[in-house]
C-alpha cells in the first residue's frame, strides 16, 4: 500500500507553495490570493479535524491487524488528521486552478476529469490515500482501485509522471490499479500515461485513446524534449504491451510528435497488441 513518505512529501509541498505564495504577494504590497475569510475557515476547519480525528487515531493504532499491509502503522495512524488538513489546503489551491484536473471519489473509485496540471500529483495523491484508508477499514484487501478516466486534454507531462510514480509507489506496496475509459470519455496525451501503467485497462468500443509525443506549453510543434521523458513513455509501454512498444519504437510516433488516436474497439480488435486492452465495457 501508499506509505507515508509520499503524504510527507505532499505535506511539504502544499505548505512550501502556499507559504511562497503569501509572501511573495505581501512583499508587493496586496494582500494573499486567498481572502480573509477563505484562510481563516481553513485554519478552523483544519483545527476542527485534528480534535475531531484524535479519537480516530487511537482507534486505529489499537485495531492493527487492519493495518497490517501498510509499512509503517503506526506512523499513518498519525498521519490521517495531516491527511484531512491537507485535503483542506489542497482543495482550497485547487479552486483557484480552473485547469487542474477534478478527482471525485467513491469507495474504490477515483473519477479524473479536466487536465492534468502542477497541483494534481498532490490532490491525487490524498484521493488516492483516502481511498486505500477506506479499504483498509473495511479489511478489504482484494479490490483493484478503478481509475475512471476522461481526460481529453491530458496536461502536463511532468505532472503526469509524477501521478504515475505515485501509482508505482503504491503498486510496489500491494494495490492494484483498472483504467476505465467510458463510452463517451477521452484518454488523451497524459491521461493515457495512467492507462498504460495500470494493472488492468478496460475501456468502451467507443472509449477513445490518443496517444502522441510532447509539445511545449507555447506551441511548439518539436521541443527540446528531456531524453528522460522519451525513455519513461517508452518503459510505459513496454511494461503495458512489447508489440505496442515496437510499433511506437517503429513508427517514431514520440520522436516526431505524431498523433494516433484509437477506439477502444479497434485497439481491443488488434491480435498483435493482444493483453494491451484486458476487456471492452459496455459503457
Amino acid at each position: 500500500m501508499i506509505i507515508i513518505e509520499c503524504l510527507t512529501r505532499t505535506i511539504n509541498n502544499c505548505i512550501c507553495r502556499y507559504a511562497s505564495s503569501v509572501a511573495m504577494q505581501s512583499m508587493a504590497g496586496c494582500p494573499p490570493s486567498f481572502e480573509g475569510c477563505v484562510q481563516v475557515r481553513a485554519k478552523r476547519t483544519i483545527s476542527a479535524n485534528f480534535h475531531q480525528l484524535h479519537s480516530e487515531q487511537k482507534r486505529m493504532e489499537t485495531n492493527r491487524p487492519l493495518l497490517k499491509t501498510f509499512a509503517d502503522a503506526t506512523k499513518l495512524g498519525r498521519s490521517i488528521p495531516l491527511l484531512r488538513a491537507l485535503a483542506v489546503c489542497s482543495a482550497l489551491f485547487m479552486s483557484t486552478r480552473s485547469e487542474a484536473v477534478t478527482i471525485l471519489v467513491e469507495d474504490n473509485n477515483l473519477f479524473l476529469s479536466g487536465s492534468i496540471a502542477e497541483w494534481s500529483p498532490e490532490l491525487f495523491s490524498i484521493k488516492l490515500a483516502e481511498t486505500l484508508l477506506g479499504l483498509q477499514r473495511e479489511g478489504d484487501t482484494e479490490s483493484f482501485v478503478r481509475l475512471h478516466l476522461d481526460l481529453p486534454e491530458g496536461g502536463l507531462a511532468s505532472a503526469s509522471f509524477e501521478l504515475v510514480n505515485l501509482m508505482r509507489v503504491a503498486q510496489a506496496h500491494g494495490t492494484k490499479f483498472s483504467a476505465h475509459v467510458a463510452s463517451d470519455a477521452t484518454c488523451m496525451s497524459g491521461c493515457v500515461f495512467l492507462f498504460l501503467a495500470a494493472d488492468e485497462r478496460w475501456i468502451a468500443p467507443e472509449g477513445k485513446l490518443i496517444f502522441h509525443g510532447f509539445s511545449s506549453r507555447n506551441g511548439e510543434t518539436h521541443p527540446t524534449v528531456p531524453a528522460e521523458y522519451i525513455q519513461s513513455y517508452y518503459d510505459l509501454l513496454k511494461s503495458a504491451n512489447e508489440q505496442f512498444y515496437e510499433f511506437f519504437k517503429a513508427s517514431r510516433i514520440i520522436e516526431e510528435n505524431k498523433k494516433v488516436g484509437f477506439t477502444g474497439k479497434t485497439l481491443f480488435e488488434q491480435e498483435v497488441f493482444s493483453g494491451l486492452i484486458t476487456g471492452l465495457v459496455e459503457k
